[in-house]
């Protein structure tokens, strides 16, 4: 039996006890995180949960390996080093609680499971060997099994869940709710689910043919698939001259989709190479497509690489796109490795690929940590780049967006912004100074924003002018004007453009003698907004209309309002009060 079909055959009530009692642990950890009230901006919850998610899972997927040692020092170290970096991430971007907090983590825990991938293959290979060495056919056999093993834990939870809901609902039908209450409380849902996903991976490892054959069943699928992407792939090329590239720039997609196909390329080129001791599993045809596609994979790096490059330099850097800038990379990467492959060996191109490929795992490891650290941090980097574009005059002063440096950028962006009151001597200097003074006053990224969907202050004036009040002669209060302005400027603003046409009716539709507003516009007189005052702040309410039939709705319900042609009309349906309850009809 080969390497790439051995597979743990550990057995035993211990083995499933340990690795549900980590489960529970891990789950009752989960349970402490999601119930304590604790400040979004406090710096110890994401460190916990990153510790609470490595550790216990780094453990499970090593314990019986080796040693017991190697998989407690594999699992600790990994998840100890991950922590520290997600406290010095999180430090390095909370700031005043003033940022869009959750993009910030959201970075974090998306580079986090690529950490993990990466790095327990290379954990439990030296777990099992206990040596500096990686072979490729263990890599390989690690990297695809996790994938499974994690499919199997949580089908495993799943359907534990759906015996569960089948349980309470029995014993809900002769009204005893005690297991419904039981099994919906947090405690119990966070902490047997953990113990549960454990005794999946449990059962996954210790059965030493189920996931070989799930894994040989899955790369026998991508196989099959892997000559129609690449068919697809060059018949893509082939067309690309005809269209131009100016057809993939429009669709504003074009990085992305070039990047998910280098992946998937990258993916079903290594089902069918797999561990490297098995031949290509084609025939001469099939070989020579599958070596032109690597060979033409360059090219659409190079595309991709071209697209990154373009967005960066019209709007600068920006963290997103400095994430998006390493993935292209990586991409990148993998087809220049791939395609030289096939340039050294021609027939032989597949053990080049197991080659390269735990160097290339290493280095994506190593970048993502990076991406962690001052090294690679991506608001650091974005900050930087961001002032060297505005000092070397390649954005207007006027069109910079100062608050976005001030308030979106974490710690960087905030040391990048207090950097450029120190700057003197610039061409735009004036215009720099000004729209410094006008951030400093600003108390959130918010209040920089030109927000264009309201009118301004000293416009309102004219609004006034061009609104058509109902009955003639309304004094319409400033504060109804500013509501309306405040969650419908778009159609202030085409009032204001002679766009459309705006009015407003005043009106009682309670009859308490404090009046309400109904806003209309022409263009939009099927969604009326009715203004009412709520305490001492007019609120505003969308409007429903019964539709006369036979007749064009908003023109006639423009002109009746024009006319002055309005009045209360009792509901058709009355509610219906049951107990303190009204249903409406």
């Amino acid at each position: 039996m080969s390497d790439v079909d051995r597979e743990e055959d550990q057995g035993g009530h211990v083995f499933r006890i340990v690795l549900a009692a980590v489960g529970l642990v891990q789950g009752f950890g989960f349970f402490v995180l999601a119930e304590v009230n604790w400040n979004q901006y406090a710096l110890w919850p994401m460190t916990a949960a990153t510790f609470c998610l490595l550790a216990p899972s780094t453990f499970q997927l090593t314990f019986r390996l080796g040693p017991m040692r190697r998989a407690l020092a594999a699992s600790l170290g990994f998840a100890v080093l991950m922590t520290l970096l997600a406290l010095w991430f999180e430090w390095r971007i909370a700031l005043h609680g003033e940022y869009a907090f959750d993009d910030y983590r959201d970075v974090f825990f998306c580079t986090l499971p690529i950490v993990a991938y990466i790095a327990w293959a290379f954990l439990q290979t030296w777990t099992d060997l206990g040596e500096r060495r990686f072979p490729y056919a263990s890599l390989f056999r690690f990297a695809w099994s996790n994938i499974l093993i994690a499919a199997i834990a949580a089908a495993f939870l799943g359907v534990f869940w759906l015996v569960l809901v089948l349980w309470w609902s029995l014993f809900d039908l002769i009204g005893i709710r005690f297991f419904k209450d039981l099994f919906q409380a947090s405690v119990f849902a966070w902490v047997f689910s953990g113990g549960v996903v454990g005794l999946g991976i449990a059962i996954a490892r210790e059965n030493g043919k189920l996931v070989p054959v799930l894994r040989r069943v899955v790369l026998m699928l991508f196989q099959v698939l892997a000559p129609v992407l690449a068919a697809a792939a060059l018949l893509f090329l082939a067309v690309l001259p005809f269209t131009g590239l100016q057809v993939l720039w429009a669709t504003g997609s074009a990085t992305l989709v070039l990047v998910c196909l280098l992946f998937a390329l990258s993916l079903f080129v290594n089902a069918v190479v797999q561990d490297g001791d098995h031949p290509v599993p084609f025939g001469r045809w099939m070989n020579w497509l599958m070596m032109a596609t690597l060979l033409a994979m360059p090219v659409f790096a190079a595309i991709a690489v071209y697209a990154v490059w373009l967005r960066i330099g019209q709007y600068g850097m920006t963290p997103e796109r400095f994430i998006g800038q390493l993935i292209v990379i990586v991409a990148t990467v993998h087809a220049l490795a791939y395609a030289a492959a096939v340039v050294l060996k021609r027939g032989g191109w597949s053990s080049v690929v197991t080659r390269v490929n735990p160097w290339i795992a290493a280095g994506v490891l190593a970048l993502a940590l990076l991406m962690l650290t001052p090294v690679a941090d991506p608001y650091g980097w974005s900050a930087r780049a961001q002032v060297a574009r505005l000092l070397d005059g390649k954005v207007a002063a006027e069109k910079f967006d100062f608050g976005y440096l001030k308030f979106q950028l974490g710690k960087p962006g905030s040391a990048a912004f207090e950097k450029l009151r120190t700057v003197k001597g610039q061409p735009q200097q004036a215009v720099i100074d000004k729209k410094l003074a006008a951030a400093d006053k600003a108390a959130s990224y918010w209040d920089t924003v030109d927000n264009s969907n309201m009118v301004k202050p000293d416009e309102m004036a004219l609004i006034r002018d061009k609104l058509v009040v109902r009955p003639a002669g309304t004094a319409v209060p400033d504060e109804v004007l500013k509501a309306v302005n405040d969650q419908r400027g778009w159609a202030f603003k085409d009032c204001l453009g002679d766009k459309d046409q705006c009015g407003m009716l005043e009106t009682d539709i309670n009859e308490d003698g404090q009046p309400e507003y109904l806003f209309l516009s022409k263009g939009y007189a099927l969604s009326g907004a009715l203004l009412y005052k709520d305490g001492t702040a007019w609120q505003l309410r969308d409007a429903g209309v019964t539709a006369h039939p036979g007749e064009d709705t908003r023109e006639a319900v423009w002109a009746a309002f024009l006319s002055g042609d309005t009045e209360l009309v009792q509901p058709e349906y009355y509610d219906i009060r049951i107990g303190k309850n009204r249903l409406h009809y």
